[in-house]
């Protein structure tokens, strides 16, 4: 199951550079639930009108945005880190370019949460592992 979970992060990952939020939220649970960086001041987005509201944000503030993979890693068989980096153009045309991770816990063969990390290291403790 760990390896399917890996490919289904790729595919979330790939939809949400597609800006397809249909095909992203297919592979999550309907209660999913996305903890973004912001959440300590705009809450965690839940479910389909949290993800659509998240889509939402972001093409208002982007005129360009992307998610690079650099590395996968299953931590058994219900969660899967990813090591990324986002790129991208705020409206006011300011770059970005960003180290981040992800990890991600899985109900089934859905995506259950969604938490992301603007540090690498903070990501890591979260799911348990140290250097």
């Amino acid at each position: 199951m760990s390896e399917r979970n890996v490919e289904v992060v790729g595919q979330l990952i790939a939809a949400l550079n597609a800006r397809d939020v249909d095909q992203y939220l297919a592979l999550c649970t309907p209660d999913v639930e996305y903890v973004s960086p912001a959440a300590p001041m705009e809450g965690v987005a839940r479910g389909e009108e949290g993800v659509r509201a998240f889509f939402s944000v972001l093409a208002e503030a982007t005129t360009s945005f992307r998610v690079t993979v650099e590395q996968l890693r299953a931590l058994g068989g219900d969660r899967v880190l990813a090591l990324t980096r986002f790129t991208g153009v705020s409206q006011g045309g300011f770059p970005v370019d960003q180290p981040s991770a992800s990890l991600y816990d899985f109900a089934g063969p859905n995506v259950r949460r969604i938490e992301i990390f603007l540090d690498r290291a903070k990501a890591q403790e979260a799911a348990g592992l140290t250097d």
